[in-house]
């Protein structure tokens, strides 16, 4: 066996030292790419959650604000002094517009309600409702 024919064997069987490298290089390649993938859109939720994060803040204001306006409206006082300032005046209802309901049951209700067998409530003004 000659000296070239060795070479030429052994040559055949290992890759070029070129190949490796160019190999090498894609794989790094890819991977830049896939991190800079993942790390835009990392920065893309990063922002969307600080914005929802603003975002409940600013209701969370909100609901605080409007619970103390409502607790503020609660108040008697307070509800008289909103009702002069807008020049309303309230008084108790007549006897005549007051209902009273007793404790009974729904079924008892229902029925009285409903006393002529008809599905729906009668008009206060004889129209039917059908």
């Amino acid at each position: 066996m000659t000296r070239s024919a060795s070479k030429k064997r052994r040559s055949s069987r290992d890759p070029h030292p070129h190949v490796i490298w160019i190999g090498f290089f894609l794989v790094m390649a890819a991977c830049a790419i896939a991190y800079l993938v993942a790390a835009e859109r990392g920065d893309a939720i990063g922002k969307e959650v600080q914005r929802l994060e603003r975002e409940r803040t600013a209701l969370r204001k909100r609901l605080a604000n409007e619970e103390r306006n409502w607790t503020f409206a609660r108040n008697v006082q307070n509800m008289e002094r909103l009702l002069a300032r807008h020049g309303m005046t309230m008084g108790w209802p007549a006897e005549r517009d007051v209902i009273r309901l007793s404790r009974r049951t729904a079924e008892d209700l229902s029925a009285d309600l409903y006393a002529d067998g008809s599905s729906v409530l009668p008009d206060p003004a004889g129209i039917p409702l059908r």
